[in-house]
């Protein structure tokens, strides 16, 4: 099923008011693109996985302090997923999406950034498509110190590279992780 254009446009004014910065507002519209090409060639529901990816951060708006670490996106990691699934709850309630729907969308914003627990093909989704938008530099600017994104892409490296299982998403990663692995040396 494909996701409304009303639907969608008032998904990315809301994302775009709940974002932390423009960095949070451009990786949930990277993601999106992401989880398309994902479904494009692995199947899923439009309507459950594209206002996911909008939705997916918006729980750091209120959970990370101003600091602009890596190590102050994983302290907030828990508790951007809690807060960011009761937030999406009500705003899919107001947008009166069926509840079958918001209890799948809410679940997997809950889930999206434990790694340990992948385990649906829809985690599985939101995942590849989260950690694709991460690293795609041409969508999205990195807002990192070079200090800070060199440990933002060795814990990719390390936690997320090593996770991927659909062929589009390994596919994905083997043109965008060159690209990203070299941004501060080409900006």
């Amino acid at each position: 099923m494909i996701l409304d254009s009303k639907i969608e446009e008032k998904l990315i004014e809301i994302v775009k008011k709940l974002s932390l910065d423009g960095y949070r507002f451009y990786h949930a519209l990277a993601a999106v693109y992401w989880i398309r090409q994902l479904i494009k060639k692995g199947g899923g529901d439009e309507m459950i996985l594209v206002p996911t990816m909008y939705l997916h951060d918006i729980g750091y708006k209120s959970t990370r302090g101003k600091e602009n670490t890596h190590e102050s996106y994983q302290a907030a990691k828990e508790s951007h997923m809690i807060v960011g699934a009761q937030m999406a709850e009500e705003i899919l309630k107001e947008m009166n999406f069926k509840p079958d729907k918001i209890k799948e969308i809410v679940h997997l914003i809950s889930v999206h950034d434990k790694l340990e627990l992948l385990s649906s093909f829809n985690e599985q989704l939101v995942f590849e498509a989260d950690s694709l938008s991460g690293i795609d530099r041409e969508k999205v600017k990195s807002n990192f110190s070079k200090e800070e994104y060199e440990k933002y892409l060795k814990s990719f490296e390390d936690n997320r590279m090593p996770l991927f299982k659909t062929e589009t998403g390994k596919e994905a990663l083997k043109k965008l992780w060159p690209i990203a692995k070299n941004y501060f040396q080409n900006s």
